[in-house]
């Protein structure tokens, strides 16, 4: 999986790109923190300042409630980019065994050596795919409320007193006018593509290092399927196979199994432990924002 480099080097360059161990602060780290901070607390001012206008008051809730959640999972990878980083090592390792464990095997390798091909065509196509969902929904995300409001006009022949920014925003007094809206535009497209590729971030990882975990598990069932072939009249009831009485190459084959096997154990519990609070996230970004839109659908009708 070494030359699976193109998914793995995003993952690389978005690690190094908001970690915060380094030998100094990054300007990246601190732009992506202060965009953070700048975005929480222009909700919270939405929430204060907007009691009378309770939907725009139900939207700041929704929108601080996301983007906290949102760079709490850029947090987390910002204060363990060795935990993320070992994850990307884990999609970036070759195969589970190797060549010269299974030297006079040439047959068995080979079927592995198939297996790990296979299963890396089919990560990098997930990797594309994921890819092309990211740029869709981010297209969709950052310009749907200026959609909305354009077939909003031209149905209703009403204008809004707000600007149909991606999401609720706070603007001082005296402020409201088209270079202000455009900014603030172009500042919570930032602020959503900073979400948008944390999450992809998170999807990403989390199905590489699943389909590699899976590659590994079926090079463990290939291996035992060597076994029935290789040893077809083999009958585990036998007393010699109880008493321990066994081939060497025998017994040097299921011991690779043994140690493949604690390998995948140790390999699976890091992915569950490392992707658990990102696909957390996720999940409940997704979950909170459908359900939200659709009380505002009912609440509409």
């Amino acid at each position: 999986m070494v030359h699976l480099m193109e998914s793995t080097q995003v993952l690389r360059k978005y690690i190094d790109f908001v970690r915060y161990d380094k030998p100094y602060i990054s300007l990246s780290f601190m732009v992506t923190i202060t965009i953070g901070t700048v975005a929480i607390l222009s909700n919270c001012m939405v929430i204060i300042t907007e009691q009378n206008n309770k939907e725009k008051c139900l939207m700041g809730i929704k929108d601080l409630i996301m983007v906290t959640a949102a760079f709490s999972s850029v947090a987390n990878i910002s204060m363990n980019p060795q935990r993320m980083l070992h994850m990307v090592n884990l999609i970036e390792k070759e195969c589970l065994i190797s060549n010269r464990k299974l030297a006079g095997r040439e047959r068995n390798w080979k079927t592995v050596e198939k297996c790990y091909s296979k299963k890396k065509i089919e990560m990098e196509t997930m990797y594309k795919n994921i890819s092309y969902v990211l740029i869709v929904v981010y297209i969709g995300a950052v310009n749907r409320n200026l959609v909305s409001s354009l077939m909003t006009k031209t149905s209703d022949n009403k204008e809004s007193k707000d600007w149909p920014t991606p999401f609720v925003y706070w603007c001082p007094s005296g402020y409201d006018s088209l270079l202000f809206f455009i900014l603030v535009y172009i500042f919570q497209g930032v602020q959503l593509s900073i979400m948008c590729f944390q999450g992809y971030f998170t999807e990403v990882l989390v199905c590489l290092a699943t389909e590699k975990v899976l590659a590994d598990f079926e090079t463990i069932i290939l291996l035992l399927e060597g076994i029935a072939n290789d040893y077809p009249h083999l009958d585990y009831l036998q007393p010699q196979f109880q008493n321990g009485a066994l081939d060497d190459d025998l017994k040097k084959y299921m011991k690779l199994i043994v140690q493949c096997h604690q390998t995948l154990n140790r390999k699976f519990k890091d992915c569950t432990e490392i992707s658990a609070y990102g696909t957390l996230v996720n999940t409940f970004i997704i979950s909170f924002d459908t359900v939200f839109n659709i009380y505002l659908m009912l609440k509409v009708q």
